[in-house]
């Protein structure tokens, strides 16, 4: 992507199929794929090939219902402008991971193609919102739906890790669909109920954030509530804790790119540091039980690229904050947490993600149905019940399939998630 080197995960979209590399969007609503038009001479030439856009006049299976919003209502109040921010909606073949992986098919599913530079990627939608296009009595059935219904996942639910490039080459991202895999994350028995806002289902108390960068070990003198939302590549946080990083790490506020951009010279010198962030989490802003997610400067140190900036440059992603509805964990978040997140409870949890190694396999478990007239009761986490191993992934390759779990893990493979709440979309103009 042109704000980071993330993991991203393979579809096909369209008859015949198009091979397509996605981004999770924990806070999207739909699959959605870059189109031609969002590339234009002004832009680098290879930008068809990085953003892997969609062609629909190339797909028989494309059928077009209108142009709609994105419906960014979140993002919306992060700069995101929900009213230009258009998709061509159409219903779709997608289909799972590469060809000949193996992975399930979803047919006339939700499809919103998108020319907007705030989303140089397609996005996987993971929020469980309906879509209603033509009318809200009309929801349209999502993926993970259909796979539920289908007896391919056990349960609506889903666990993400970005991953980080910085951290090695084994450091991918990992989505699993209907489970988790306990190789990926330390083990912890806390659980954060969804709050009542229904379109901001993640929100976690962020009770202290600490370095052990010299001189600055607090960097968050009283907690806040923040929104996780890996739609977003930065971490938004109130400006006197942005101050405090700025202390601590020598950084320097960019106005005309409006981000924390570095020069060689303070890029080397915060390599060279290597300072630790951690960030201290609980249900609620303060009190209680909690977790500590550790970052390294690596989960910091990013690269933005044009057309987000003027000039390469590393970048430092956070952002300023200036009021609470902008207190944000974006997909920065994920690359040192796992978050593991179940539709069917209203509950979500958080881990510190872990870097697989070539003696720790992948371990998919279950998260089975709460209806004990479908299924057994949820596995703890504790248990570590080895359902399945699969074998490691080389770098774009799937992991599999686990059917004796029937839940999906992707190392390189885009997913999507049930859409439990309805919401109706505005046509655009």
């Amino acid at each position: 992507g042109i704000d980071g080197p993330w993991s991203t995960f393979w579809a096909q979209v369209g008859t015949p199929p198009q091979v397509v590399r996605l981004l999770p969007g924990t806070s999207a609503d739909a699959l959605w794929v870059p189109l031609p038009e969002g590339c234009t001479s002004q832009d680098p030439p290879d930008c068809l090939q990085s953003r892997t856009v969609f062609n629909p006049n190339e797909s028989s299976t494309w059928h077009q219902i209108g142009i709609y919003h994105l419906g960014l209502s979140q993002e919306s109040f992060l700069g995101y402008d929900p009213d230009t921010d258009n998709a061509k909606d159409a219903n779709e073949t997608f289909t799972l991971g590469l060809p000949g992986s193996g992975l399930p098919t979803v047919n006339n599913s939700i499809v919103e193609g998108i020319a907007t530079k705030d989303f140089y990627m397609g996005l996987i939608g993971l929020n469980p919102q309906a879509i209603n296009l033509s009318s809200i009595a009309d929801p349209q059935p999502s993926l993970l739906q259909s796979l539920r219904d289908s007896g391919s996942i056990p349960s609506l639910s889903w666990a993400y890790t970005a991953g980080s490039v910085n951290l090695g080459s084994a450091a991918y991202g990992s989505l699993t669909l209907g489970g988790y895999d306990t190789s990926r994350f330390l083990v912890n028995n806390l659980s954060f109920p969804f709050v009542a806002d229904s379109s901001r289902d993640l929100v976690i108390g962020v009770q202290s954030i600490k370095t052990d960068a010299p001189n600055n070990s607090s960097l968050l003198t009283e907690g806040i509530s923040a929104f996780i939302d890996s739609l977003v590549p930065e971490f938004w946080l109130p400006l006197e804790v942005c101050t405090a990083f700025e202390q601590a790490f020598g950084l320097t506020w960019n106005e005309t790119e409006s981000r924390y951009l570095l020069n060689d010279s303070a890029h080397n010198a915060l390599v060279d540091l290597n300072p630790n962030v951690t960030f201290t989490l609980g249900a609620e802003s303060s009190g209680g039980d909690n977790v500590n997610i550790v970052f390294p400067y690596t989960s910091f140190d990013l690269t933005a690229t044009p057309p987000l900036v003027n000039k390469s440059s590393s970048y430092f992603p956070l952002k300023r904050a200036q009021n609470s509805t902008q207190y944000t964990l974006g997909r920065a978040f994920f690359q040192n947490a796992y978050v593991i997140t179940d539709y069917e409870r209203s509950n979500f949890s958080v881990h510190q993600a872990l870097v697989p190694s070539s003696t720790n396999k992948q371990n998919l478990v279950p998260i089975l149905s709460p209806n004990p007239t479908e299924q057994p009761s949820q596995p703890s986490l504790t248990s570590q019940t080895n359902k399945s191993n699969s074998s490691g992934v080389s770098g774009g390759a799937i992991a599999g399939i686990v059917i004796g779990v029937l839940a999906v893990l992707i190392a390189a493979v885009g997913a999507i998630l049930f859409y439990r709440r309805q919401k109706k979309r505005r046509r655009s103009e």
